[in-house]
């Protein structure tokens, strides 16, 4: 009842409803698996709260002691992983070596998620395509796909995958994502922006659509558009804080810096392990000419990139670049 409570407030909007009912439902239940989904999947709760809430339900009491670490591991590897690298990968390990989960699709789509945090797209890629070969159409896993075929630069291949899934998969909300994401791709933004458009539609809590959304405004510099797509996103997926980044990096490049200020922090409020976040941060203060701060930035943000990010990262020009920048002012 407390999950089917919280589908309804999902339809409403009513994010702060939707959030007690789904936590509710746990509380009651802790087998209550589609709750889970809906938290993680809708990004409904910013990390701390989330890895505060998911670590700390009584599994032993519900579940059982036999029972408990096998649902502590495959909650665990559906959290956010920006703070909890280690967790999320001893959780992976758990799964596929104490329980026998190495095919499963929920295991595998977590392995794909932390590659793709990590930036390792072609590592990534050949995950999803492991994933594929199981199931075509599964459709947690495709988002990611289409990232890494994005950021690959694989532009045939991610024009085959839409075709397909428009062919197969036509009232999904991943299949006009995909359209969205080769229209972008292609530099046709008006198209990427309709079928974007289309995708939240379908599905209004679907983030990376209205992240696609908002960058297709913002390639066009439409830097109003861009922070109202922006802005629905933080308000729909208050556990994100890329909307907020992202609204703050609008703001710099208009150079409104007391604006930008604001979102900035807010987003590093829900995430403070982010290099690109941290980066973005640097920008700020090099702006304010507040040089001793940038740089502070900018190295907490290589401590983490060093950790996280593979070679192929499209942070590392950045990051060398604004060092130069600042080091030079200095």
């Amino acid at each position: 009842m407390c999950y089917a409570r919280g589908t309804a407030y999902l339809q409403l909007r009513e994010i702060e409803k939707v959030k007690d009912c789904f936590k509710e439902a746990f509380r009651v239940d802790v087998k209550c698996y589609d709750a889970l989904v809906a938290l993680t999947e809708k990004n409904m709760l910013e990390e701390k709260a989330e890895w505060d809430f998911i670590s700390t339900l009584p599994y032993e009491e519900h579940c059982g002691l036999s029972d408990a670490d096998f649902f502590r591991s495959r909650y665990m590897i559906q959290l956010k992983r920006y703070s909890h690298k280690e967790d999320i990968q001893q959780a992976q390990k758990e799964a596929e070596n104490d329980f026998g989960l190495k095919k499963s699709l929920n295991v595998m789509h977590s392995i794909a998620r932390t590659l793709l945090a990590e930036c390792k797209y072609e590592e990534c890629l050949s995950v999803c395509q492991e994933i594929r070969k199981e199931d075509a159409f599964y459709t947690k896993s495709i988002p990611l796909y289409i990232t890494c075929l994005y950021e690959l630069k694989m532009k045939d291949e991610l024009y085959i995958l839409a075709q397909e899934l428009v062919d197969r998969l036509n009232d999904e909300a991943v299949t006009w994502h995909a359209v969205g994401m080769y229209n972008l791709y292609i530099e046709k933004y008006s198209e990427a922006r309709r079928y974007f458009n289309r995708a939240t539609d379908i599905d209004q809590y679907f983030e990376d659509s209205w992240l696609g959304y908002g960058h297709a405004f913002a390639a066009e510099k439409d830097h109003d558009q861009a922070i109202s797509a922006y802005a629905m996103c933080s308000k729909l997926v208050p556990g994100s804080h890329l909307p907020d980044m992202y609204i703050g990096v609008q703001f710099l490049e208009q150079n409104m810096l007391d604006a930008a200020f604001v979102y900035l922090n807010k987003s590093y409020s829900k995430c403070n392990s982010d290099p690109f976040l941290l980066n973005e941060m640097a920008v700020y203060h090099y702006q304010k000419k507040e040089y001793p701060q940038a740089l502070d930035h900018l190295r907490d943000a290589l401590k983490l990139a060093k950790d996280r990010q593979s070679p192929l990262s499209n942070l590392w020009e950045k990051l060398w670049a604004n060092f130069g920048h600042v080091y030079r002012r200095m």
